[in-house]
């Protein structure tokens, strides 16, 4: 899916990570929170090295993610992490992120994605690896994550900012479209492209979907200049 927007978003969680602070992101399910630190993963990448996991996976499995992006040098493949987890066991995981030392010398950013609730266990994960001031967090978190975890979170992450997704602009909008019908080679006129804004009223998941649609047929429209109907071609 193509990424438009969200230029103040994007310029706000680069100035927190650059105080070295954390970020929590906010927003309702298909509003692009992933999107973004993606973009933002994308456009720092000499800086910072970004790494995301599955918070609804355990410590455990979490902890395999991160030695297989934080030691490649050792064949650390998810098998293999696997095998020698079982042998190890979590602790000693945890131990070798927490103190090995890594060849890469960007900073490194823990992403924590789908958090939709939080453990006394997985807040003491956590805190293990903030204490270790060897990384930066990104806490994307689930519309319908109750307030007392979501302070529990951001109380183990301080110091934090919370940034908080809403709906598009109708003029980013309008340039999602015409990047889609740009890249696909759509015919699409002007006014069809409005239609497309105002119908998905700047929901990224309902332009993604609507995207589909329109898309459907070879993104062919039936488009009578004297008559403002737009309607997709079928045929």
């Amino acid at each position: 899916m193509q990424f438009v927007g969200r230029k103040r978003e994007i310029n706000q969680v680069i100035k927190t990570l650059n105080r070295g602070a954390n970020v929590i992101v906010k927003g309702k399910y298909g509003i692009g929170r992933t999107s973004l630190i993606k973009s933002v993963a994308r456009i720092t990448k000499d800086k910072w090295h970004f790494m995301f996991v599955d918070f609804s996976d355990s410590s455990g499995r979490i902890c395999q993610e991160l030695l297989a992006a934080l030691l490649p040098e050792k064949r650390f493949t998810r098998d293999r992490i696997y095998k020698r987890y079982k042998l190890q066991g979590y602790k000693t995981s945890l131990f070798m992120i927490l103190n090995d030392p890594f060849n890469d010398n960007r900073r490194h950013i823990i992403v924590f994605d789908n958090i939709a609730k939080t453990t006394p266990q997985k807040l003491t994960f956590i805190q293990n690896l903030v204490w270790a001031k060897r990384f930066q967090f990104i806490a994307i978190v689930e519309p319908f994550l109750p307030e007392k975890e979501l302070f529990l979170l951001r109380a183990g992450l301080l110091p934090s900012d919370i940034i908080a997704l809403s709906y598009l602009s109708m003029k980013e909008t309008c340039e999602f479209f015409k990047q889609v019908a740009q890249k696909n080679e759509f015919n699409w006129p002007e006014q069809y492209i409005k239609m497309l804004a105002l119908t998905a009223k700047g929901y990224p998941l309902g332009m993604k979907e609507l995207t589909a649609v329109a898309s459907a047929g070879g993104g062919g429209v039936i488009y009578n200049p004297k008559n403002p109907e737009l309607s997709w071609n079928d045929d």
